[in-house]
């Protein structure tokens, strides 16, 4: 690389030297270049290797790929002709490289001295390091904390809304460990493809050292070959040919070079130092990434279980609540059995009227069977008289007694009358007949009426026994869901009034062998005395749990506690008796 102080060659050669056709004849190396289009490599490497002088040499450009080709032109006709080309090493990647592309040559170097090749990739790397956020790890981190931060959000609005299924979540996190795994393989694909780039660019490099070493050992070896035609004179006055310039320059060259590839080296191992621990950190939180979601499963999982049972539990409810009416039926139930018991009641009303009404047309009947009953007696009577006096007319028109005109008239009138009598009594005992059988029929049409209204009462107060059962049976339902729910209460205060009762129990017994003891002139018991209770006594009293059958035990123990206690009494009174009995004595 061209040193400050020395950027082309003072020496000059023939034009027809072997320098000239050796620069002319050496074939093109293949250009360096480690610049990738994608935005993920920001770094630079050696792009082109090109012969550059301050006027008359024409710059190389970049290709589609942002590689420069290395070329070696003549001099113009305004340079001089024995000036050889010289090697340049210039990097397109870097900015300093492009920025001075685009600016004038004369702003390109201060003072006609363009800065070196060296300087300027530590310039650079220096840039990178730390005026370049946007480098490739950083980018890389932002790009995945930007795409963590909103799955991490929409995963919050997921499970911040609506209480989402288990399915979904799984589906969800599945749907995260997916994209981290393509995350992961994408950033292993690009260090992968990283150290390729980085080995085919030492390649390059390795093989633009060795073609500047040949190409300097051609050099030597031509100038070795003329040196001997060239005259004695020419040697001694001129001793530093063009050749040890050129040697030096290439010598300065070849140690930038080396430089640059040491600086080079150094920063891929940053980067793969900054790669592989970014890579653990990553690995470090997949590892927890998968806790996370293993304890997330297990949770599921737990909750299921708990979703299953709670299933169970509301399909056996359901069906229990299935069997028994609803809230409406209970009320259609009611309100029909409210029109059923008025139904019934205008029922029982028209009953009454009817019974009412049968009673009167009973009575009716039983007058009018009164009356015919004296219409026949008074016919019978009647039927007498006529036949009595008919007798007596016999017999009078037997005897030959006439009698006068006047009395037979008024029998004729008599018996004229009494037939009318009979007559009319005949067609009113008809028409009562009549009317008895009329009143039959309605007599019978009520009784079958009172029959049917009497069964249809039957069926209605069947019907509202039936409805009155399933109120009952609905309110027994009821009434055991409440003592259910209030057993527990219930029972908690029964046990702590049944520990109370037995220990004053306990209290009463003790008392009462006391008691004993003193009647019947023992000594009593110290520990009952003082009210000291053995160890094991308490002990299997506090431990004794409750069961159903402990009431029935308890007032067993009561009623034995009754019992002492009416032995004690006419122990007592006995005693009582006899103390009374002394004392008279001795009075």
């Amino acid at each position: 690389m061209p040193s400050p102080s020395s950027s082309k060659l003072s020496a000059q050669s023939v034009p027809g030297s072997p320098w000239n056709s050796s620069q002319l004849s050496s074939p093109v190396s293949s250009p360096l270049d480690m610049k990738d289009p994608r935005p993920v490599r920001r770094w630079s490497s050696l792009t082109r290797l090109s012969g550059q002088e301050k006027s008359g040499r024409t710059s190389c450009h970049p290709d589609a790929h942002g590689s420069l080709d290395r070329s070696l032109l003549h001099s113009r006709a305004d340079s001089s002709p024995l000036k050889p080309n010289t090697l340049d090493l210039s990097y397109s990647a870097l900015p300093e490289s492009r920025a001075s592309l685009m600016m004038p040559r004369g702003h390109q170097a201060v003072g006609g001295s363009p800065i070196q090749p060296s300087v300027r990739t530590q310039m650079w790397l220096s840039e990178q390091m730390e005026f370049r956020p946007e480098g490739v790890s950083a980018w890389l981190s932002e790009q995945q904390q930007r795409d963590r931060m909103r799955q991490e959000a929409e995963l919050s609005q997921m499970l911040g809304g609506a209480p989402l299924p288990v399915n979904t979540l799984v589906k969800i996190k599945e749907g995260l460990l997916r994209q981290r795994e393509l995350e992961i393989d994408r950033q292993k694909q690009q260090i992968m493809q990283l150290h390729a780039r980085i080995r085919e660019n030492e390649l390059r490099a390795q093989q633009v050292l060795q073609n500047q070493r040949g190409r300097c050992d051609d050099s030597y070896v031509l100038k070795t070959k003329e040196s001997p035609l060239d005259s004695p004179a020419s040697s001694l006055h001129s001793p530093q040919t063009p050749l040890c310039c050129e040697n030096g320059e290439l010598a300065r060259r070849l140690a930038s070079a080396e430089l640059e590839v040491i600086h080079l080296k150094e920063f891929l191992k940053q980067n793969t130092q900054k790669y592989t621990e970014d890579i653990k950190k990553l690995e470090e939180k997949m590892k927890t990434r998968d806790r996370y979601i293993s304890s997330l499963k297990k949770k599921c999982q737990r909750e299921q279980e708990q979703n299953q049972e709670k299933q169970q539990r509301i399909e056996t409810l359901e069906k229990y609540l299935a069997d028994l009416p609803s809230l409406d039926e209970v009320h259609t139930q009611a309100q029909q059995l409210e029109d059923v018991q008025a139904k019934a009641q205008t029922l029982q009303d028209t009953v009454v009227q009817l019974e009412r009404s049968l009673e009167e047309s009973r009575t009716r009947l039983q007058e009018k069977d009164a009356l015919i009953e004296r219409q026949s007696k008074r016919e019978k009577e009647l039927v007498a008289a006529v036949q009595s006096l008919q007798e007596k007319v016999e017999k009078c028109l037997e005897d030959g007694v006439r009698l006068p005109m006047l009395d037979l008239k008024q029998l004729e009138r008599e018996n004229t009358r009494l037939l009318e009598q009979q007559s009319h009594n005949s067609t009113l005992i008809d028409s009562q007949k009549q009317q008895i059988d009329r009143l039959t029929l309605e007599l019978t049409a009520l009784e079958k009426r009172l029959q049917k209204e009497r069964a249809i009462t039957q069926e209605l107060h069947k019907q509202l026994v039936e409805r009155e059962e399933d109120l009952e049976t609905l309110s027994k339902s009821v009434q055991q869901k409440q003592q259910h729910v209030d057993n527990g209460t219930v029972l908690q205060e029964a046990g702590s009034l049944l520990k109370e009762m037995s220990l004053c129990l306990l209290d009463l017994k003790a008392l009462c062998s006391i008691l004993t003891q003193r009647a019947q002139g023992k000594e009593p018991n110290l520990a009952l005395l003082l009210g000291i209770k053995s160890m094991s006594c308490s002990s299997e009293e506090s431990e004794k749990p409750l069961v159903e059958d402990g009431l029935r035990a308890k007032l067993l123990e009561v009623r034995q506690l009754r019992k002492d206690i009416d032995e004690l009494r006419t122990i007592i009174s006995d005693r009582y008796a006899q103390d009374m009995g002394e004392n008279c004595v001795t009075q």
